[in-house]
């Protein structure tokens, strides 16, 4: 009937849902996270991710870990250093 309300299949819904999950790829981030990041390492890579592609992200972050993977190494980075190797993502002046 026209106007008749379906009930919802929350049963139904998961499995759909869960289908869709496994056919999916997880975000770059949980990627990072499951190969062994630091906490600092994944908020860095959340903080280079806000604005970019996964594959984007990815890059920049396997460019600055091979280098430094600490906040201190960071740190101790020069300037046109670090700028070279989050270049991808674009977040400097």
């Amino acid at each position: 009937m026209k106007g008749e309300i379906i009930p919802f299949n929350i049963d139904r819904f998961v499995k759909i849902m869960e289908k869709r999950f496994r056919e999916g790829t997880p975000p770059i981030l949980t990627l990072i996270a499951k190969r062994g990041a630091t906490p600092f390492q994944v908020l860095v890579s959340t903080i280079l991710s806000l604005r970019t592609k996964d594959e984007v992200t990815a890059t920049a972050c396997d460019n600055l870990f091979q280098v430094a993977r600490t906040p201190r190494e960071i740190l101790n980075l020069e300037e046109g250093k670090l700028k070279e190797l989050i270049y991808p993502v674009g977040f400097y002046p």
